[in-house]
């Protein structure tokens, strides 16, 4: 579930006569009670904006936080994806480093816009065009700081997983 913290935020809405408080009973009765072995994923920009009764024990079991090591491997997926008999020649180090607080949909994009400035000169696009892309893109995160932050030392705390062992928390 890509985002679902926008589809569950605005409980309180009296605009659509109750059906969001409907939808939001009918998935946690599901994620509570389905008898069929499923994994269910979710991303969230903003945790805060979720009702509690989503994220307890039970329904999402854990709540993973990325950092620079996931960053590379988010780099990785996409490139090889682009480019499958190429993707090793890329500097994923360089690459995740330069993209601190950049969520998945931006590295994906820094990507493609990199794509689009190599093509536009004729060659094959390299670690350098991706880089300079991510130069020009201002992440959503540092938008808004105080957010992020707080997910971070929300990281720290060590009330919610970790997505790789590394000890340290950036992003």
């Amino acid at each position: 579930i890509d985002e679902i913290d926008k589809a569950f935020n605005n409980l309180d809405s009296k605009g659509d006569s109750g059906t969001s408080s409907r939808m939001l009973g009918t998935f946690i009765s599901w994620l509570s009670e389905k008898t069929k072995p499923v994994f269910v994923v979710a991303t969230a920009n903003n945790v805060e904006l979720l009702p509690l009764e989503i994220i307890r024990k039970g329904r999402f079991d854990e709540i993973f936080f990325f950092r620079i090591t996931e960053r590379e491997e988010i780099f990785k997926i996409h490139i090889k994806e682009f480019r499958p008999n190429s993707w090793e020649s890329f500097d994923y180090l360089t690459l995740s480093t330069l993209s601190e607080s950049f969520s998945g949909a931006e590295i994906r994009q820094s990507i493609i816009d990199g794509m689009y400035e190599a093509f536009y000169e004729e060659r094959e696009f390299t670690t350098m065009d991706i880089c300079k892309a991510l130069k020009q893109v201002i992440p959503l995160a540092q938008l808004q700081t105080n957010q992020m932050l707080k997910l971070q030392k929300w990281a720290s705390s060590g009330q919610i997983r970790l997505a790789s062992p590394s000890s340290n928390v950036d992003s």
